[in-house]
């Protein structure tokens, strides 16, 4: 949406410009061309990865992670061909970003808010998301995390379906700061 509205305001600042310098203001025609040079570097998706939809999610969680004052890493290496879906691995991120994301946002003003994010392919796709949060979780029987409030836990269950899908190794482990959660895909 934002990339539709960026084209078609694109062409009034093209006009502008060329009206300038067919006027002979060409301090004014560069100030206008700044402007829109400065509106283009925030229509550029960060490079997190090789795989486009999956950087697309990492660009889009994590510009909201640091737009909710937490410090974000991100070492991710995920390539265009995948042993699983691409837009099935963003939909596991996705949730899984969400959930970090919702859980630092519980945190008071002064306690560190910090997410992690790694992504590696070789010898075997593995995804880790670590962030921040009040130490307070359980795990239901199947080691899930249970939601405490209504509405939420549909992510970690799609998360679930995911691993069933794929065959994949799911793993989530938490200390009184710190919640981890890892995905493991056998490439083969």
């Amino acid at each position: 949406e934002q990339m539709r509205i960026y084209r078609h305001d694109m062409r009034h600042y093209i006009a502008g410009v060329i009206t300038l310098l067919k006027d002979g203001d060409a301090a004014e025609a560069l100030k206008v061309l700044g402007d829109f040079d400065e509106l283009n570097q925030k229509t550029v998706l960060p490079d997190y990865c090789d795989n486009p939809t999956v950087n697309a999610i990492l660009a889009y969680y994590l510009q909201q992670a640091e737009d909710a004052e937490i410090q974000v890493e991100a070492e991710c290496y995920v390539p265009l061909e995948l042993p699983v879906g691409s837009a099935e691995l963003a939909m596991v991120l996705a949730n899984a970003l969400e959930n970090a994301i919702h859980a630092c946002g519980k945190l008071s003003g002064e306690q560190e808010k910090s997410i992690a994010v790694r992504i590696l392919h070789v010898p075997h796709l593995v995804l880790e998301v670590v962030n921040t949060y009040d130490g307070e979780v359980q795990f239901d029987n199947e080691g899930l995390p249970a939601a405490k409030e209504s509405g939420h836990g549909i992510g970690t269950r799609s998360i679930a379906a995911f691993a069933e899908k794929y065959g994949a190794v799911i793993d989530y482990q938490a200390d009184e700061t710190m919640f981890r959660f890892r995905l493991l895909v056998n490439n083969s």
